[in-house]
């Protein structure tokens, strides 16, 4: 009998999967990228996971250089949010949540995977957008990420894979991204 050991990621993506999926589901329930509120509403929940995980980013970049983003993709939301404040209102941000585990390397890789993992969605989100709504120009957050998604994604798992990882404190840490989501969206609606 031949017992196959999953790596980090494949544990990762089976544990995840149905919270990624709900959270797809629920993004396009919204109906975001249909109009400019609702594409500011969109990038005010990826600043919120982003600004909600800025010490796992930063501890990625410490540790796996070769991995450290310039300018930050925080950064880039935040001018494109700035764009759009023109023409829409943006409600304060939820206070940021609270992480069961900020110190863990593996949490760290939770958290980090999850939002890699949205980076990569940006290819055909940006698609969408100038498809559903072709008068917003403030995409430097989608508009950075295709090209440099290909090739990221790849080495932000092989680093990940190479690492010890507890998949349980991972595990737990990447779901609690997809709540934090989840839970912003239930306090935002549109109209």
């Amino acid at each position: 009998m031949t017992t196959t050991t999953l790596t980090p990621r494949e544990q990762l993506r089976a544990a995840t999967s149905p919270a990624h999926h709900q959270l797809d589901d629920s993004l396009g329930e919204r109906r975001l990228f249909e109009s400019p509120q609702g594409y500011s509403v969109y990038l005010e929940l990826m600043h919120f996971l982003h600004a909600s995980s800025r010490e796992s980013l930063t501890w990625l970049s410490e540790h796996h250089p070769h991995l450290a983003r310039d300018p930050s993709i925080e950064q880039l939301i935040v001018n494109d949010l700035c764009e759009l404040a023109a023409d829409v209102t943006i409600p304060e941000a939820p206070s940021l949540p609270v992480w069961s585990n900020t110190t863990s390397p593996s949490a760290h890789w939770g958290r980090v995977y999850v939002l890699e993992g949205s980076v990569m969605g940006a290819t055909h989100l940006l698609k969408t957008l100038k498809r559903q709504i072709p008068e917003v120009t403030a995409t430097r957050y989608l508009s950075a990420t295709p090209g440099d998604a290909k090739q990221r994604w790849p080495k932000v798992i092989e680093a990940l894979n190479a690492s010890v990882v507890d998949p349980d404190v991972a595990i737990q840490a990447a779901l609690e991204v997809f709540q934090a989501a989840h839970e912003f969206l239930r306090q935002r609606s549109f109209s």
